[in-house]
Formats: C-alpha cells, sequence, structure tokens
C-alpha cells in the first residue's frame, strides 16, 4: 500500500475525500459527463458499465500524471541508457573478445573511457528523484492528516457550539420562567385554581354536610354535633379525586 495509508483510506477519510468532490465540484462534474453520455435517461446495466469505462477511460490516468509531474524522467531514463551502453561498447572493444584495437585518447574524447559508475547514478538520481519523491508523499501525509484533523476539530467545535446553543437557551427559558410575574402564573394555572376553589366552596356547603348527619350516623359527628376529624379526611379526599378528574379529563 501507499505510504500513510496503512491498511486503506478510513471511514474519516473516504468521508473527508467525498467531502472534498462536493466542495471542488468534481462529482458534479462526474454527474453531468455521466448525464451527458447518458442523455439523462435510464439505462441497463451492461450499457450503465460501458458509460462508466468510458469516463473512466477519458480521465487522465496516474501514468500520465506522473509524466506531467516529472517531466525529466525520460529524459533521464534515456541518459542512463545511453551511458551504459557506451560504457558496456568500449569495455567490450577493450577486452580480449575481439581484435579491434581502440585509441584510448579518441575513446576518451567521444567520452566512452570515462564513464564511471558514478555517472549512471547520478543520470538515474536525475531522472528519478527519490528523497523528491519520498518528500512529496510526506508532504502529501502532513496535509491529509492535517485536513483529518481539521475534519474532526471542525466537527468538536460544530458539537460544542450546539451544546452552548442549548445551555443558552435553557438558561434562557429558565431565566424567563423566573421573570413571570405572579400574573402571569395565575394566568397560566387559572384551570388548576378555579377548579381548587370550586371544590372547596362545594365541599364545605350544608348540602354536602348533611350527607354525613344521615340515617343518623354518628360516626363522623363529635360530642357538640358537628364534624369530626374523620369527616374532614373524606372530603379531601372526595376533593383530591375530583380535582384529578377535572385536571386530567375535563377539558377548559
Amino acid at each position: 500500500m501507499p505510504g500513510g495509508l496503512g491498511g486503506g483510506p478510513s471511514n474519516e477519510q473516504k468521508q473527508l475525500f467525498a467531502q472534498a468532490a462536493q466542495d471542488s465540484g468534481l462529482a458534479a462534474m462526474g454527474m453531468e459527463m455521466a448525464n451527458q453520455m447518458t442523455g439523462g435517461q435510464s439505462m441497463r446495466n451492461e450499457d450503465q458499465l460501458s458509460a462508466i469505462y468510458h469516463l473512466f477511460a477519458a480521465h487522465p490516468n496516474e501514468v500520465a500524471l506522473f509524466f506531467l509531474h516529472y517531466p525529466e524522467f525520460l529524459p533521464g531514463i534515456i541518459e542512463t541508457i545511453r551511458l551504459v551502453i557506451k560504457q558496456e561498447l568500449y569495455t567490450f572493444f577493450s577486452s580480449d573478445i575481439t581484435s579491434i584495437n581502440t585509441v584510448p585518447e579518441k575513446a576518451a574524447e567521444l567520452g566512452y573511457s570515462t564513464i564511471t559508475q558514478e555517472n549512471i547514478t547520478a543520470a538515474l538520481a536525475k531522472a528519478a528523484p527519490l528523497d523528491k519523491m519520498q518528500m512529496e508523499v510526506h508532504q502529501s501525509d502532513m496535509n491529509a492528516m492535517q485536513q483529518l484533523n481539521g475534519h474532526a476539530q471542525g466537527q468538536m467545535n460544530a458539537q460544542y457550539q450546539q451544546q452552548m446553543m442549548q445551555q443558552q437557551q435553557m438558561q434562557q427559558m429558565q431565566k424567563k420562567k423566573e421573570s413571570e410575574s405572579i400574573l402571569d402564573k395565575i394566568q397560566g394555572d387559572w384551570k388548576n385554581i378555579v377548579s381548587i376553589i370550586v371544590l372547596s366552596v362545594l365541599i364545605n356547603t350544608s348540602m354536602v354536610d348533611g350527607l354525613f348527619r344521615m340515617n343518623d350516623m354518628t360516626y363522623f359527628l363529635s360530642e357538640a354535633g358537628t364534624l369530626n376529624f374523620q369527616a374532614v379526611i373524606v372530603k379531601a379526599l372526595v376533593v383530591a379525586v375530583m380535582y384529578f378528574i377535572i385536571k386530567n379529563f375535563v377539558p377548559l
């Protein structure tokens, strides 16, 4: 795998690349090209595959981009091959294999006998600058990591801002509740207040008190003939039950 990718692109990297494609307009360009090729009509699966193949074939491949980025690569390779051939030819004709006599002065003048391994290594390094390539790969990795970190930091900042906004809204609601006047609270709870007043009045009428004296009952009466504490508890329970029913089941 290329340096910096590890086991392949992560989900965050895929999301980042997809977002970059959207922001840069590449995704829209690809969709527009696909629509132009398909005419915006639905296609069969094999037609879709054919259109996608032609779409990718029209896009510059990595080899073409490499040669554009390193224009000295091919001339450097050709120069390296030329040096190797000249060195091998001089070595061959200077050996005992052939009966041809070489002229050292002429060979040196034409650059055959002066070629060394250092010359070949230098020409090869000029054609394929490994240090420069490694530096660019490292820089690309650093840029990718910075973009990932910036993306993650942006998400964290967005979450923090959202939390702050929620807290501010909660604080404003709390302040609004605290700043409500007594009249505002009465207007908001008028149903409960009226229900309690009406129930309290009704439960203390003489008609209700007479219910505790029916059939000469004395359980709810004191020695003075007034209602005792048991009658008060029963009244309170009745008020509580009626208030619960009015609050939850009677629309006002």
